[in-house]
């Protein structure tokens, strides 16, 4: 977000000199700071899906997040775009205590959206969808053919793991053989003792002569040079 202006206090003043209270200067910041300081966990009204990728024939499990006690009372209305734009309203939703449960069985591959929507009781609206809406939020699911490495085998590669410990001298370990003696004594034995000397300068007398001779040496050349 960025304003264009040094300050917006003048703002609730000509509102002031108008004899106005200011109401809308003060909810115009609070919506901002509101916004600024949201994420995606503190919206009252949100969808949350299980994972990203699905296969087809898998069941799709979301849930329907509602934080405003009051707006728990209110059933929504959930829509699902297939790959092919194709829209149905699903009804098998399930109360909760956050919310609502539901799920849905992808047939084909490609990109679905879930739209959730939370309206007033009452007759305005198209294509199915009454009332006034208040709240709505969407969230996208990819079914893909099959599930490749890269996204889903998360195992550890043993052999690899086990070549680069033998190339570097170390040792593996595995949360199943992980032992905290063990690693206090693979740690032991690299330990090499370090020899540290120090040396004073002052010591050597030709430390003052070179030092000496380096200032007569700058000497000249600044006398030479017409600097002196």
């Amino acid at each position: 977000m960025a304003i264009g202006m040094n300050t917006t206090w003048r703002w609730m003043l000509g509102q002031a000199k108008e004899g106005k209270s200011g109401q809308q200067y003060t909810k115009f910041w609070e919506n901002t700071l509101y916004w600024l300081s949201g994420s995606e966990q503190t919206k009252e009204f949100r969808i949350s899906v299980q994972q990203k990728r699905y296969l087809p024939e898998d069941e799709v499990r979301f849930r329907i997040i509602v934080h405003n006690e009051n707006l728990k009372k209110m059933p929504p209305q959930v829509t699902l775009t297939d790959p092919l734009s194709r829209q149905a309203q699903l009804e098998n939703l399930t109360k909760v205590q956050d919310g609502w449960l539901g799920r849905f069985t992808p047939k084909t591959t490609g990109k679905y959206e879930l739209k959730a929507r939370l309206r007033t009781a009452g007759s305005a609206g198209g294509a199915g969808l009454k009332g006034t809406l208040l709240l709505e939020d969407s969230k996208q699911v990819a079914v893909v053919s099959d599930s490749n490495t890269e996204d889903y085998d998360l195992r550890v590669n043993d052999a690899l793991m086990k070549e680069i410990a033998g190339a570097t001298n170390g040792t593996v370990s595995t949360m199943e053989n992980f032992s905290i003696n063990a690693m206090k004594d693979s740690i032991g034995k690299n330990i090499r003792p370090v020899i540290k000397k120090q040396i004073s300068l002052s010591l050597f007398p030709g430390f003052y002569f070179v030092i000496f001779l380096l200032l007569i040496i700058e000497w000249v050349i600044r006398r030479l040079k017409g600097l002196l």
